[in-house]
């Protein structure tokens, strides 16, 4: 019986060494309903970040597409006006070449002058060379007595301008009177 006790002995022994560990410890196995309530907490935290975050994502998506549709919108607004300045901008050149074919140059003629005057009328004239029409005129007077007289004609004649001036004061005092004719081609 003293075999049986001895080898009861070393087999229980033997048996404790492997129940405990080496550090003397005690083990405890995980409940695996506590590990898996752990891990669907963590699975449902997860998934309300996910959810934040895929809303974040949608609404900057929707923000996007409106700033895309509006940035388009102007675009084609842009490119509409481009066109329409582009169209104006040829109709035009289309319509000074028009005006540049209808009227050639402006020749200016100056007349040759009354000399200077002391006589209470004096007349000029200025004639447009022959290819031209008068378009229009004017004076020039100059001398100490420009300002003692007025104009009485000031005129288009035949193909020319023709400006007359009287002395408004007789004083002798000299003058001269040159008309001037705007003749085109």
């Amino acid at each position: 019986m003293k075999k049986r006790y001895a080898t009861f002995a070393a087999t229980a022994l033997v048996a404790v060494g492997f129940a405990v560990p080496a550090s003397g410890a005690e083990e405890r196995a995980a409940n695996p309903t506590t590990i898996a309530k752990k891990a669907l907490k963590k699975a449902k935290a997860a998934r309300k970040t996910a959810n934040a975050a895929l809303a974040a994502a949608n609404a900057a998506q929707t923000a996007a597409d409106f700033a895309k549709g509006k940035a388009t919108a102007a675009q084609t607004s842009a490119d509409e006006a481009k066109a329409s300045a582009g169209e104006a901008k040829s109709i035009g050149q289309a319509a000074q070449t028009t005006a540049d074919s209808k009227f050639g140059s402006i020749t200016v003629v100056q007349g040759s002058g009354t000399g200077t005057q002391t006589l209470p009328t004096a007349t000029d004239t200025a004639a447009c060379p022959a290819g031209t029409e008068i378009i229009g005129g004017g004076y020039s007077i100059s001398g100490t007595g420009a300002n003692d007289v007025t104009v009485t004609v000031n005129r288009s004649f035949f193909n020319g301008w023709v400006v007359t001036e009287k002395e408004i004061n007789p004083t002798n005092s000299t003058r001269e009177i040159t008309a001037v004719a705007y003749c085109i081609t």
